[in-house]
């Protein structure tokens, strides 16, 4: 396996154990995931992308409370990233954080008013509530 390969001859690649945790992530092993985007993030703690994998990983596994955590510092990182606002999104709705779910769906899509995933969030968690379309907060 290519990423095996670097990582033996460049132990500290964090590119490396990222793209490997994804490919982890992408054949159903979420823990092994967990374990080489977390390298990553240790190599590399300013690396918004690494957070953001870090983050979507908890959020998958059910850890949303860290998944937040991983997520906020991955949008402080990069406050364009319109996925990480997305996935933020996702993890305060778990965690019943409705009118900040809102804030962050309509983040996302303030900086990509066509990205469909954050309408369709958005939507769901405004039918959730029993929302009209109006806006969570007062």
């Amino acid at each position: 396996m290519l990423y095996r390969e670097i990582l033996e001859r460049s132990p500290h690649n964090a590119d490396a154990m990222n793209m490997f945790g994804v490919l982890c992530a992408q054949r159903g092993d979420p823990a092994s995931a967990l374990e080489w985007i977390g390298k990553a993030v240790g190599v590399d703690s300013q690396n918004a992308v690494y957070r953001f994998n870090f983050g979507k990983i908890l959020l998958q596994i059910g850890r949303a409370r860290e998944a937040c955590g991983a997520l906020e510092r991955a949008t402080a990182l990069d406050p364009g990233n319109t996925e990480a606002h997305n996935e933020l999104g996702l993890a305060l709705g778990e965690m019943g954080s409705l009118e900040a779910a809102e804030t962050a769906f309509r983040k996302a899509l303030s900086l990509d008013p066509g990205y469909w995933v954050a309408h369709n969030n958005l939507g769901l968690l405004l039918h959730r509530v029993g929302g009209t379309g109006k806006p969570l907060q007062a």
